[in-house]
C-alpha cells in the first residue's frame, strides 16, 4: 500500500449542508497542517499566481509584522 495514504472510516452527514460544512472544516484544518510555504503553493495553485501575489500583498499589510 502507498505510504502516502492511509484508510479512515468515517460519519458523514446526510443534509448537504451540514455535509459541505464539514468538509470545509477539514480544508481548514488541513491547510493549517501545512507549512508557511506549502500554504503559499496551495493557494498559488488554486487561485493563480497573480491573484495570490495580490492576496498576501494584501494580507502582508493588513496583518504582516509591525
Amino acid at each position: 500500500m502507498n505510504s502516502n495514504y492511509t484508510f479512515k472510516p468515517s460519519i458523514e452527514p446526510t443534509d448537504k449542508y451540514a455535509k459541505a460544512r464539514q468538509k470545509v472544516f477539514e480544508a481548514f484544518n488541513a491547510v493549517n497542517e501545512l507549512s508557511p510555504q506549502q500554504q503559499i503553493n496551495l493557494v498559488s495553485e488554486l487561485v493563480g499566481y497573480k491573484a495570490a501575489e495580490q492576496f498576501y500583498k494584501t494580507m502582508y499589510q493588513q496583518f504582516g509584522t509591525r
